[in-house]
């Protein structure tokens, strides 16, 4: 029996790509793929959790996993080889909330820090954003990042430290859904003040000040504090709203994201979307999550497969470093929490 899965090969940078899990031998021996991988550890997440060495792909699907023998039968003259030198091929990753589509709308404007584990380097990055942007322009990203992925230092950021590091810039660095890290310039734009009542729709109390009323540049809060922060900071131009979701999709199929449970809705986002999904591309499954309506009822929104050239991306990270591999199964919820059960359980073992 086949069955149709998505796969994402993580640790090589590469999206995702539709595919039916068959056995080498089923496959007809002059039906050559077009990529091979082999030496990896490629765990199905079947039924006996079969880990397989290999896998051909022909056109946008995976037409066979097996030894490494078996798969290179299927390879040709043409047929593009990569070596994953031991690296292991897994379902790939499910964030169940996440704020995808209003983030699109910002994507290629933040300074994002994720990956980033030193605080020294984020400060290079602000540094570096601020003098690339130019004087005068904003500095920002929304959440994504805490303090306490940076190993050299967790302490959080002061309105007189952004001062020295982008002096001629407004700030705005959020940590995560509850605080917002501002320099003066921020803290100006905003209107927040010494001597002046706070802005009105900013949460009370939610803007630090010191002893004296001077605004220490810290919005600290639920998502409710930080909301007024993230309504005015820039977003990309309208003609470039399709070119941000395209680049913020590549981003999480790199790091192994290929489904997502979406709140909240941006409706030009999930036009952009919905339109992918008729032309077959790009790698992302979707569903959204309308908390506006009575019972928090889920919508299914855009589903839709990636490319192989996507797939293709792998080659240079799968032949040049030692990252790991990660790929996702599409199945019914319950059979998905019965192969959660069990890759937890091969972890452990």
């Amino acid at each position: 029996m086949r069955r149709h899965v998505r796969l994402v090969i993580v640790g090589a940078w590469c999206a995702v790509v539709c595919w039916a899990v068959a056995p080498a031998a089923q496959t007809p021996a002059t039906a050559l793929a077009d990529l091979v991988l082999t030496n990896g550890k490629i765990v199905t997440v079947d039924e006996r959790f079969t880990i397989a060495q290999a896998i051909a792909v022909k056109g946008e699907r995976i037409v066979a996993v097996g030894t490494n023998q078996d798969i290179s039968r299927l390879a040709g003259p043409n047929t593009r080889r990569i070596d994953l030198r031991g690296r292991t091929v897994i379902p790939g990753l499910i964030d169940n909330h996440m704020h995808l589509l209003r983030a699109a709308t910002t994507w290629q404007l933040e300074l994002r820090f994720d990956g980033v584990y030193s605080r020294k380097q984020a400060i290079d990055l602000i540094r570096a954003r601020a003098a690339a942007v130019g004087s005068g322009q904003w500095v920002f990203n929304i959440g994504g990042w805490t303090t306490a992925q940076f190993a050299d230092d967790a302490k959080a950021f002061t309105r007189e430290e952004l001062d020295r590091i982008a002096p001629n810039n407004p700030v705005a660095l959020q940590e995560s859904y509850y605080q917002v890290f501002l320099n003066s310039r921020g803290l100006e734009a905003f209107g927040i003040r010494q001597g002046a009542p706070d802005p009105e729709d900013f949460v009370k109390g939610s803007i630090q000040r010191d002893g004296a009323g001077r605004p220490t540049g810290v919005i600290r809060g639920d998502i409710a504090a930080t909301r007024p922060v993230a309504a005015r900071l820039p977003r990309v131009a309208p003609e470039q709203l399709e070119a941000s979701t395209r680049t913020l999709v590549a981003d999480m199929n790199r790091v192994g994201l290929t489904t997502f449970g979406v709140a909240g809705c941006v409706e030009d986002v999930l036009q952009i979307i919905q339109t992918w999904k008729a032309q077959q591309r790009h790698g992302v499954y979707a569903r959204r999550a309308d908390w506006r309506r009575p019972g928090r009822q889920r919508q299914p929104a855009a589903r839709h497969p990636a490319t192989a050239q996507q797939l293709r991306a792998l080659e240079s990270g799968a032949q040049g470093g030692g990252q790991r591999a990660a790929g996702k199964h599409r199945r019914p919820h319950g059979a998905d929490h019965a192969a959660q059960q069990r890759f937890r359980r091969h972890r452990r073992a």
